[in-house]
C-alpha cells in the first residue's frame, strides 16, 4: 500500500496542508502514523480516499459537521443505512431550497 507525507498526500487530494492539518485537528482523519526514525506524519491509500471523499462531499454542500457525522456513522456498529439515508435526504432538501432561491433571484435580476 502506498504511503504518503502530508505534502504528498495533500497534492494527490489537489488540496493545501493546512487543509488536511485542519481536518486532522477537527479528527475527520485518523491520528496519523508516525514514522519512527524522523517523526513524520505517514498517510495510507485510506487516507487519501477519506480526503478525497471530503473534498467531493465539500463541493456537494455537505459541510464539515455533516461529514464528520456521516464518517460517524460509518464507524457506529449500531448504524442503519436508513440514519446515513436521512442525513443526505436533508441536504437534498436544503440544496433544493437553495437552487429555488437562486431562480427566483435570477427572475428578479432579468426583471
Amino acid at each position: 500500500m502506498a504511503e504518503y507525507f502530508v505534502g504528498q498526500l495533500a497534492k494527490e487530494a489537489g488540496i493545501n496542508v493546512e487543509t488536511v492539518r485542519y481536518y486532522e485537528k477537527l479528527k475527520l482523519f485518523p491520528k496519523p502514523k508516525r514514522k519512527a526514525d524522523s517523526r513524520y506524519r505517514i498517510y495510507d491509500e485510506n487516507d487519501l480516499k477519506r480526503l478525497l471523499f471530503i473534498k467531493r462531499a465539500k463541493e456537494l454542500g455537505f459541510t464539515l459537521k455533516e461529514i464528520k457525522e456521516l464518517f460517524s456513522l460509518r464507524i457506529d456498529s449500531q448504524a442503519k443505512c436508513g440514519d446515513v439515508k436521512h442525513l443526505t435526504e436533508h441536504k437534498l432538501k436544503d440544496v433544493d431550497y437553495r437552487i429555488r432561491d437562486l431562480k427566483k433571484i435570477e427572475v428578479c435580476s432579468l426583471s
